[in-house]
């Protein structure tokens, strides 16, 4: 075997970890990779805003976390709400009555019209 043949396995070999990286990276970047998650931190959803800068939601053990993520730090912007389903499913209702701040029909429009002003 020559020294031709060792450069070019060597070269075809260099090319294709590159492409391997590249394609991972790509990936990566679209969003169609996931990165690993631990047990108590899950990505809920993530936004590019810029060309290195992203948005993210965050659960830790319960808490929603708005995030704001680029190549020097990572900023909390704001601690969110339980999701609806989460409040509903620990608020008891008793049946018969409307829950406390609902709204009916009556209450969200006049129940006569008023008469229109006679010239």
């Amino acid at each position: 075997m020559g020294g031709a043949d060792i450069a070019r396995i060597t070269g075809s070999l260099l090319l294709i970890v590159v492409m391997i990286l590249a394609a991972a990276w790509w990936l990566r970047r679209m969003g169609m990779l996931k990165t690993a998650e631990g047990p108590h931190i899950r990505v809920l959803s993530s936004c590019q805003v810029g060309a290195r800068q992203q948005l993210l939601v965050v659960e830790v053990e319960g808490a929603r976390l708005l995030l704001s993520a680029n190549a020097r730090q990572l900023a909390l912007l704001h601690v969110l709400t339980p999701p609806p389903a989460a409040v509903a499913k620990n608020t008891p209702v008793v049946l018969g009555q409307p829950k406390v701040g609902a709204w009916s029909r009556s209450q969200s429009r006049p129940t006569s019209r008023p008469k229109p002003e006679q010239r």
